[in-house]
């Protein structure tokens, strides 16, 4: 029988650690919505992540971690311009799908070889990933309904497929804009939230000092985000950041962002990491 604790309980993060270590499946509170996450590289738990929501292969699951320096051990062509919106943008509602790194042994549905990473802007969150490792998450919630924003809504959809419940309080903050940095000197909007794509384009393109937002007060540098020289090739170690090469934005979300709706089968010649616009991440 599934059980229910408040993040605010001492045991929270140990129990959750275990029953992830475990193969089980947990609902969390994020920095956006409520999510349902599995040990990324537990491969019977992320299928049976993909189980729980009902939503097929087809919507690959994104990979949540604990700091910008995991995306070496995960991806692979990491440009300067993702770098700048990492440096921006993280931790926050910033989905950035990349070439996933050669031999990993997860799975996340049908990737077509790409990964959709994010850093949260959650502390408690991102100290359960640093204990346990990356995350596959996703809004936890079943197809084509509405991601959770309440304990309660989560466990009315998910019930007995998830074995812990985390209780944060409401969580109901815009979702994560997804962009696509797979291919080349371009990054693209897949599906527009929390970020603006015109904003993100200004950042990609260098045209803001290193770790600014465009919708930041002059001046104005978050706290946390990494710097110059932070995000760098051939300095992580397993796990850890990379090289890359992708460069300045587009501004128009692609045609098949959004969730919802029927699934469908990747279009044949479709371009890697398309595929993370069908999905409903938080």
């Amino acid at each position: 029988m599934s059980d229910t604790l408040d993040i605010a309980d001492p045991a929270a993060a140990e129990r959750l650690a275990e029953e992830l270590g475990a193969g089980r499946l947990a609902v969390v509170p994020t920095d956006t919505v409520y999510a349902i996450v599995a040990d990324a590289f537990a491969p019977q738990a992320t299928r049976r992540l993909l189980r729980a929501r009902g939503a097929g292969r087809n919507r690959p699951l994104p990979v949540l971690v604990e700091r910008p320096r995991q995306i070496s051990g995960l991806a692979q062509g990491v440009s300067e311009a993702v770098d700048r919106l990492v440096a921006a943008y993280w931790p926050g509602p910033l989905t950035i799908a990349l070439r996933a790194a050669d031999g990993l042994g997860w799975d996340l549905g049908n990737t077509a070889g790409s990964v959709a990473l994010r850093q949260p802007d959650d502390d408690w969150l991102r100290g359960v990933i640093a204990e346990v490792g990356p995350l596959a998450a996703t809004g936890a919630c079943r197809r084509g309904k509405p991601p959770a924003t309440t304990i309660d809504a989560a466990r009315e959809q998910l019930g007995e497929a998830v074995a812990l419940y985390l209780d944060g309080g409401v969580r109901d903050e815009p979702r994560s804009t997804i962009v696509d940095a797979t291919r080349g000197e371009r990054v693209e909007v897949l599906r527009t939230g929390a970020i603006h794509a015109d904003d993100l384009a200004r950042v990609a393109a260098g045209e803001l000092d290193w770790g600014v937002r465009a919708d930041a007060e002059p001046g104005e540098v978050e706290p946390g985000q990494a710097g110059p020289g932070e995000v760098e090739p051939g300095q992580a170690g397993p796990g850890e950041v990379g090289p890359g090469e992708v460069g300045p934005g587009e501004g128009e979300p692609d045609a098949h962002a959004g969730g919802g709706g029927d699934e469908a089968d990747p279009a044949p010649g479709e371009p890697v990491g398309r595929e993370h616009s069908r999905n409903e991440e938080d």
